[in-house]
């Protein structure tokens, strides 16, 4: 009988054949290897921008010698939604306004690239569904966003975070966003190249769709600021005056919908509007200002929650 009968024997009883240590350690890797790639890939969707690429090799992006790129943008009419909740409401608007962060930097919904970087968020609303549901509701989707990089001092710190904030919202216009607003920031002569900096890396990783900036209403009527604007409307796609924080005193409206001191506020940011060619900003709370640009046929604004 061969020398190995009773061990074939033996194997065949089991149905199995011991594997060696070393060979299942090899599995080990392979899998694991595996699965990173896969983990990569799908994250580099929404990172491989040229901003996160010259961050991970330890490289700043030469941002200042690269020629600006205007992307086409259009007029809105966009009315604020929120992410996870029932769009009922907004069904049928021309476009909504959906806030991504807070002014602290909690993010408003759960995504890979939240996850990734290991960001705060307030709910575990996840971005790719939420964003499904509504683009089969409303056609135009703004990405409102407060910016938190140029909040460092230290430029390391503040590329970092910036490169952060790019990969966030790529991945949102990635999901069907149509455009970006940047707000909470107040420009002036001292932060403008910081602010323009910043918007030149979100451009990039936005591609073509658009990039704008709102500005607060006391820094667009200025008058000493006129090269301010100049500045920041030769960067961004779109600049837009913001009137959330205003106060409006009495606000009462007419039969037509009108409020007397809202139209006053209006008519007062006439030449900044066709200047500049800039999209009015409202807040949620301002429904005299709403309902008299709605009267008037404003033909762009933006309600913020």
């Amino acid at each position: 009988m061969s020398p190995f009968g009773k061990r074939f024997r033996h194997h065949h009883a089991h149905g199995t054949r011991k594997l060696h240590p070393l060979a299942i350690v090899g599995i080990c890797l392979a899998v694991a290897v595996l699965v990173t790639v896969i983990v990569g890939n799908l994250l580099n969707i929404f990172l491989d921008d040229e901003a996160y690429r010259e961050l991970t090799d330890g490289k700043e992006a030469p941002t200042d010698a690269e020629p600006v790129v205007q992307a086409k943008t259009r007029d809105v009419n966009a009315y604020p939604a929120t992410l996870g909740d029932s769009i009922e409401e907004i069904a049928g608007q021309p476009s909504a306004s959906v806030t991504l962060n807070r002014a602290d930097g909690t993010v408003c919904y759960a995504s890979a690239v939240v996850e990734h970087f290991g960001l705060t968020s307030e709910t575990d609303v996840r971005l790719f569904e939420s964003m499904s549901d509504l683009n089969l509701f409303v056609p135009y989707v703004s990405g409102v966003f407060y910016p938190q990089a140029l909040a460092f001092e230290d430029s390391d710190l503040r590329y970092a975070v910036t490169a952060q904030e790019s990969a966030l919202l790529r991945e949102f216009l990635h999901l069907g966003g149509g455009e970006i607003l940047l707000c909470g920031l107040t420009p002036s002569a001292e932060n403008v190249d910081l602010i323009l900096a910043y918007v030149k890396t979100v451009k990039h990783a936005a591609g073509k769709s658009p990039v704008g900036i709102a500005i607060p209403y006391r820094v667009a009527t200025d008058k000493n600021n006129w090269e301010l604007l100049a500045k920041l409307g030769g960067v961004c796609d779109f600049l837009a005056l913001d009137l959330s924080t205003e106060e409006i005193e009495g606000g009462e409206v007419n039969d037509l919908g009108i409020s007397p001191n809202a139209e006053q506020l209006l008519l007062s940011c006439s030449y900044l509007l066709s200047a500049y060619d800039m999209r009015l900003v409202f807040a949620e709370s301002q429904t005299a200002l709403i309902s008299t640009a709605v009267a008037r046929m404003q033909p762009d604004f933006q309600v913020v929650r």
